[in-house]
């Protein structure tokens, strides 16, 4: 069955397609590597307290300031010699 002859079966915002699977209508959420590297270093912060973040001068570039300021007695930067 091609997608012209489909019953989409539209409920809300998503739809069924041909192959019987839901699929979303909303457009995807896009965010950058190093915010969600930084997301997810906070979000492991809270769930372990064994997780430390060393960063060597690059707390801008890979946005590891969120961990600092959530956890400041585990986050260490160290100078670039």
């Amino acid at each position: 069955m091609d997608w012209l002859t489909c019953d989409w079966g539209k409920t809300g915002t998503t739809k069924k397609n041909c192959t019987g699977y839901w699929i979303s209508m909303n457009a995807p959420v896009l965010t950058d590597m190093r915010s969600t590297y930084s997301k997810s270093l906070v979000d492991l912060g809270k769930k372990n307290s064994s997780v430390v973040v060393l960063g060597a001068d690059t707390t801008d570039s890979l946005k590891t300031s969120s961990f600092g300021k959530e956890f400041p007695d585990r986050f260490f930067n160290v100078v670039i010699a």
